[in-house]
């Protein structure tokens, strides 16, 4: 028996996959982005959901999971987001994948792999107008698109950019927009021009161009003031159950260091859950969870794989009973953002930070 289990909503996905085909308008190709087990949620699965949706791309950002894609019957176009290393051009070109470059050596790579194998390499440059990741720079992105069209391998199949703060600052994100539009002014009309992850796809509309790229509000799960701009539906819940009840007397302490202290005769609770799950333990003497739709504190540190509550006396909780994480139980809800707050991080790392090993269900 699974003591911890993370819920997937399909209906959730879909909602909110459809909502960013509406904002992206029907001419625009939809990229639906399921890098890193689809932020937590379960790659194969996010992807059939994805591609019955419509999704025109999936996007990726490694090799091994176009190949657990394709192994599983996916044939809709693959975009890998994330550079790579000479060594695996030959995996790209034989699993079909459109591959993002940077530099002039991927190019290479993926032309001699794509030569042996006697195909084409699907490329996309990506263009780095102000993320200071990946990406060729925008003044030497001329010369390496001529390189590109020089090789009888290569089919630049797309160019893009990615915007580091599309949900935070609109004039930058603006800017940013503009320098890409000019810098691939004089390139020919039938290349794919993308720009748009979740938070500029819902911000900034000029962002859309031919394909839209949402990632974080496909999963329910809002960019930094969108809130009231859309009704997205989180798609994931956590939940555990309490394997444990004790008593515990005033002055009592509580996990390793003895960090907490029972203010008073108290019931302790214990869930089969901790850091090593994905339970931050950034959550100690923080956290909450909620049971029989009430909350309850984190007592003491979040350990690797155990996190004790304090529920005070005449509960009435007892062994079984679940305990919500994250998601709805009772009228009390406790959502990603608000975890993220706590640990002063992003919902992106509380989501994907769920351990692979725990069983998603899918209703």
């Amino acid at each position: 028996m699974d003591l911890i289990k993370a819920e997937i909503d399909i209906s959730a996905l879909r909602h909110n996959f459809r909502l960013a085909r509406k904002l992206a308008g029907g001419k625009t190709l939809v990229c639906a982005v399921i890098k890193d087990n689809a932020y937590g949620h379960g790659l194969l699965p996010v992807a059939a959901v994805m591609a019955d949706e419509g999704a025109d791309f999936l996007a990726i950002a490694d090799l091994s999971d176009a190949e657990k894609l394709r192994k599983a019957g996916f044939k809709l176009p693959l975009l890998n987001i994330s550079g790579l290393l000479p060594s695996q051009a030959s995996g790209a070109v034989s699993l079909n994948v459109s591959q993002s470059v940077s530099n002039a050596d991927e190019l290479l790579a993926l032309d001699r792999a794509a030569g042996k194998q006697k195909k084409c390499a699907l490329v996309h440059v990506e263009v780095d107008c102000g993320m200071g990741r990946l990406g060729v720079p925008a003044a030497e992105f001329s010369a390496l698109f001529e390189k590109a069209k020089s090789l009888k391998n290569i089919f630049v199949e797309g160019i893009f950019t990615h915007f580091p703060s599309a949900d935070t600052d609109l004039p930058v994100t603006r800017k940013q927009a503009g320098l890409f539009k000019e810098t691939v002014r004089q390139c020919p009309a039938n290349i794919i021009y993308h720009s748009a992850n979740s938070a500029a796809l819902i911000n900034c509309p000029e962002t859309r161009m031919d394909m839209v790229r949402p990632g974080l509000m496909l999963y329910g799960l809002y960019p930094s003031g969108t809130e009231k701009k859309i009704r997205l539906k989180p798609a994931l819940s956590l939940n555990t159950s309490v394997i444990m009840v004790k008593k515990a007397r005033k002055g009592d302490r509580v996990s390793y260091n003895g960090t907490y202290r029972a203010k008073k005769d108290t019931e302790l609770a214990a869930l089969p859950i901790g850091y090593g799950d994905g339970f931050s333990r950034l959550l100690s003497n923080a956290g909450e969870v909620i049971i029989k739709g009430k909350r309850y504190p984190v007592a003491g540190r979040v350990c690797m794989d155990l996190t004790m509550l304090d529920i005070g006396k005449n509960s009435g909780i007892k062994p079984g009973d679940e305990a919500t994480l994250i998601g709805k139980n009772g009228g009390e809800n406790i959502t990603a953002s608000e975890i993220a707050l706590k640990c002063k991080t992003i919902p992106y790392e509380v989501v994907c930070g769920i351990n692979k090993g725990i069983k998603r269900i899918y209703f």
